[in-house]
Formats: C-alpha cells, sequence, structure tokens
C-alpha cells in the first residue's frame, strides 16, 4: 500500500509541475492572413498581400505597416492606398473577415491564421 501512496504522490507532483510551466503560445502565432484592397465589391482589385502574424496583431496594427493608409478620428480608416471614402457620395471603406462583415472596428479585431480580410471601398446605402 505505501507503494502505491507514493507513486500516487509522484504522479500528482509530476502533473503539477508540468502544469505549472509557462505556454507563450497565443491564437495568433505562427500563421499568415491575406488582405486585399478593392473597389466597388471587389470589381476591381488594388492590392493583395499575405502577411504573417505576431504575437497579439490586431487588424489595424497590419495595415498601418503593411499598407499606406490614412487614419481619423476614432480610428476609422478613410483611405487606403491612395483612395479615399467620398462620404459626400456614401463611398466608404468596408471589410469582412473570411466573407463575414466585421463587426467591431479594425483597431479591435483581433486576426487568426489563414484568415482572409477584405477592404472595400463601397457604396453604403442607409
Amino acid at each position: 500500500m505505501k507503494k502505491f501512496n507514493w507513486i500516487f504522490l509522484l504522479l500528482t507532483l509530476s502533473m503539477f509541475i508540468v502544469g505549472c510551466q509557462a505556454n507563450d503560445q497565443t491564437s495568433n502565432t505562427n500563421g499568415t492572413v491575406t488582405i486585399t484592397i478593392s473597389e466597388n465589391k471587389q470589381e476591381e482589385i488594388i492590392a493583395t498581400k499575405e502577411i504573417e502574424l505576431n504575437d497579439e496583431t490586431n487588424l489595424m496594427t497590419l495595415m498601418e505597416e503593411n499598407f499606406d493608409i490614412v487614419v481619423e478620428g476614432d480610428g476609422f480608416i478613410t483611405a487606403i492606398e491612395g483612395e479615399e471614402q467620398v462620404p459626400d457620395n456614401n463611398l466608404y471603406w468596408m471589410y469582412t473577415v473570411n466573407g463575414e462583415q466585421a463587426n467591431v472596428g479594425a483597431s479591435d479585431f483581433e486576426l487568426s491564421p489563414n484568415d482572409k480580410v477584405n477592404f472595400d471601398l463601397q457604396e453604403v446605402s442607409y
């Protein structure tokens, strides 16, 4: 019986030690995302880049590091690669991730490996 107790104690301690080790991986490392810039609901492609993700990268950071963008106000992207939105004509930059319309701003969107992002300058009707 004493032998069983010692084995149980050693197994418990080894699981505890392994469980306490640091885990430096995050959900958005070691992968890439593809970002496409387009106009008129993707009729005209302006640029496409495949970009490596790094720790704690949000979409705004990748846009600032890889594209020529203009950001105004509370983080609204108003121009990408020299193409400006035109509020008088209801032309705005909208973005989708994996084909789904995003419901947060680019600075709040955390990317995952293999995400496909599309920024499109398009007419928005209200």
